[in-house]
């Protein structure tokens, strides 16, 4: 176990997600992102509400396989969760068995006209894989934020920033980068107030999206006072 994670266990604002929490927290999730620039491509070409079928399982697929590997979190008050991991804990490697795994979640329910779309989609999105970008700029362990997302009820509650705040903590402390990727250029503005900074920009001129790289050096500044508690990836 990472230092980092052993960390986050101990933080008495957030719990590690286990089976009773994945059903409610797979609908938030799959509320929360069947809109995200990437969701849309991904799953561009179908009716909506077999896209979000769809989408819902890769919710779940993911939600219960990072969570038996100690990846999810959700606050105890409830209405919020991340996705995110030291990659002491889950190495590149071990991401190869993480989307096998959560791949087939999706398979169970695909239809052949599914695949062909989803496989096509994923050419695109192919396009704009930032790839190992962070190789360069950092040397030894990182913290990855998968996803971070709030129910829209809790909005002005501070939940976005309770999340965030532990993990800034606990990586600060144990003196390691945080890094994360999106399609959302919207919520670029709501991390860089938190302190992380654009990297790079993944393009290309066949695709609507780009993904944004960003990455947040550990430091000992103060966190924010406040946040608009949205959706961050």
């Amino acid at each position: 176990m990472s230092k980092v994670l052993h960390v986050l266990l101990k933080d008495p604002q957030i719990q590690l997600m286990k089976k009773p929490q994945l059903k409610e927290y797979s609908e938030l999730m799959t509320d929360l992102f069947i809109g995200d620039p990437c969701t849309r491509l991904q799953m561009d070409g179908m009716k909506l509400q077999r896209a979000r079928e769809i989408f819902h399982a890769q919710c779940l697929g993911q939600l219960e396989v990072y969570a038996s590997r100690k990846a999810v979190f959700y606050l105890k008050e409830g209405g919020g969760f991340f996705i995110g991991y030291s990659d002491k804990d889950i190495t590149n490697m071990k991401l190869v068995s993480v989307a096998m795994m959560t791949g087939k979640y999706v398979r169970r329910i695909l239809e052949k006209a599914d695949s062909d779309i989803l496989r096509e989609n994923a050419e695109f999105l192919a396009k704009i894989n930032p790839g190992e970008w962070y190789r360069d700029m950092i040397k030894g362990e990182r913290f990855h934020l998968l996803a971070v997302g709030v129910d829209p009820a809790k909005k002005g509650s501070g939940a976005f920033r309770t999340l965030m705040s532990a993990v800034i903590r606990a990586c600060d402390k144990v003196n390691i980068p945080i890094t994360l990727e999106m399609h959302n250029d919207l919520n670029r503005p709501l991390f860089e107030r938190f302190g992380f900074e654009v990297i790079k920009r993944v393009e290309d001129e066949t695709v609507d999206i780009a993904c944004t790289c960003m990455l947040r050096r550990p430091q000992a500044s103060a966190l924010p006072e406040s946040d608009r508690d949205e959706t961050g990836l």
